[in-house]
């Protein structure tokens, strides 16, 4: 009698087991057009004094990994602006289908040493837009005299992720709300040693660039708060 109790105690924890993982397998549909055409056309080339810097192009860390990138995500976006006083700002979105341990998006605190820069943190900002309130980690990367300051963020899902640890908590998160866990680097980083001027410039292009945006595709970016 006691035996046949405890294989029903069994049984009953392997059913709720079973059930709990079907509940929170993810079953919801993630963007249709995910293509580099798509975000090409959804991030304005011109905009609030900013325009597509033709001549430079952009500056990436090592051109030479932009075929590696473009087998990791789904697409990939890489421009430089300048405006009219000169300042040049370079934007990097990449794009990921599914966040899991083989394939998430890659921060720039873990990339750029890749490359043979050194980073330092610079800490974190919340910036407030009519939009959202966007947690943004702010670094410098060096290599020889090249000095570059870096301002990100990373969306997962709907949520938008502060570090490694939030980057974790909001892949679990939309797992459990049955959400597929896409996600978002959104980077914009300028050659200029002065930190003072560098940020508040990035700060000044996330506002006018979203702002630019429709407001349908804006979600992309920044998740639905």
């Amino acid at each position: 009698m006691k035996l046949r109790v405890q294989n029903f105690v069994l049984l009953a924890l392997m059913l709720s087991a079973s059930a709990f993982s079907v509940a929170i397998k993810p079953s919801l549909s993630i963007p249709g057009d995910t293509s580099k055409a798509k975000l090409e056309s959804m991030i304005p080339s011109a905009f609030s004094g900013w325009v597509t810097d033709l001549q430079t192009g952009a500056l990436v860390v090592n051109p030479s990994e932009a075929e590696a990138l473009d087998q990791i995500y789904a697409a990939t976006l890489s421009r430089t602006y300048v405006n009219a006083q000169g300042k040049r700002v370079m934007l990097s979105i990449a794009y990921g289908v599914e966040q899991n341990k083989q394939s998430q998006v890659h921060r720039p605190d873990v990339c750029y040493p890749a490359q043979g820069f050194m980073v330092r943190s610079e800490g974190r900002i919340k910036l407030q837009t009519p939009y959202a309130e966007i947690p943004i980690l702010r670094l410098v990367a060096t290599q020889g005299n090249r000095i570059e300051p870096i301002s990100y963020w990373i969306r997962v899902g709907d949520d938008l992720a502060s570090g490694w640890v939030g980057q974790k908590v909001a892949v679990v998160k939309q797992g459990l709300k049955r959400h597929v866990a896409d996600g978002l680097l959104f980077r914009v980083s300028s050659i200029d040693p002065d930190t003072e001027i560098a940020f508040p410039t990035h700060e000044q292009f996330i506002k006018d660039l979203l702002a630019a945006m429709s407001d349908s595709d804006r979600p992309f970016l920044i998740g639905r708060p």
